[in-house]
């Protein structure tokens, strides 16, 4: 099941995923580097990996350790490591820190929340790492410093962010139900990205298609994060998903949008059978 924890355990659950993320992409650009600068011994090496037969791999791997540039190569790819994974370590802790500490009224309702949900969607997340953190204020993720959002989903991190400050267009607290309808939003993402739904030419289509048939009355009354022109589809896939779950704010998108309906309610089937 998905598990729920305050933002300042960030930085410790990723700490050995950043570690191995930065080694590999260290490693990666070791071996590009060495096959770049020996690529004269490339047929030599593979004729001995074709050949097969015990420690042929290995002798294969001695000519590139035996190369002068070995050392160069691998000193190279210890200082990208190095350089990624405090590159990534600010984020995280820059992340924990800005983002405060709930209240325990809040992070209970999150949890209660959590728990609410379909437990078929909550094992499927939690089967691909994702977790979910709740803080205060998420203002650091936005590029505009007096704004925050009130959530967001790390599709590399596989982190699911709730923040307690309310939301509203006008800035007045919020009327309640609030850690729902954005903890739904998020889940949807995060399943979006699992299932690689909005991404789809047939979701497009279905998006084209329904919004030909609304008014532009009808679509001023959709949510921002729908009108805009950037990543609508992302956005719409996540309401729906929220809504199909009961989660949601905006049930009525089911009705103002019933071919992509029809599309995530299938990807929601699937998860829940």
């Amino acid at each position: 099941m998905l598990t729920i924890s305050r933002t300042d355990k960030i930085v410790w659950h990723h700490l050995w995923v950043q570690i191995i993320l930065c080694l590999l992409l260290g490693v990666s650009t070791s071996a590009l580097l060495a096959m770049a600068v020996n690529y004269s011994q490339i047929p030599q090496l593979m004729q001995l990996l074709g050949l097969g037969g015990d420690g042929r791999f290995w002798q294969a791997t001695g000519l590139l350790i035996d190369h002068p540039s070995f050392a160069r190569h691998w000193t190279l790819a210890g200082l990208i490591s190095v350089i990624a994974f405090f590159e990534r370590w600010h984020h995280l802790k820059q992340l924990a820190r800005t983002s405060g500490y709930c209240s325990d009224e809040f992070f209970s309702k999150v949890q209660q929340t959590l728990g609410d949900m379909p437990p078929q969607i909550s094992r499927y997340l939690a089967f691909r790492g994702y977790r979910v953190y709740v803080g205060h204020n998420l203002a650091v993720l936005n590029s505009e410093a007096d704004v925050s959002l009130g959530g967001a989903c790390y599709k590399q991190l596989r982190m699911i962010l709730i923040a307690e400050e309310p939301r509203t267009d006008d800035g007045s607290p919020d009327s309640g139900g609030y850690e729902a309808c954005v903890l739904g939003h998020e889940i949807g993402h995060a399943v979006d990205f699992s299932v690689h739904g909005s991404d789809s030419l047939l979701f497009a289509d279905y998006y084209q298609a329904d919004r030909l048939n609304l008014s532009e009355t009808a679509f001023d009354l959709l949510p921002f994060c729908i009108r805009s022109e950037t990543d609508y589809r992302a956005e719409l896939f996540a309401e729906l998903f929220s809504s199909i779950s009961g989660m949601s704010c905006n049930p009525f998108l089911e009705e103002t949008f019933p071919r992509c309906t029809h599309y995530v309610r299938n990807k929601f089937r699937l998860i829940t059978k």
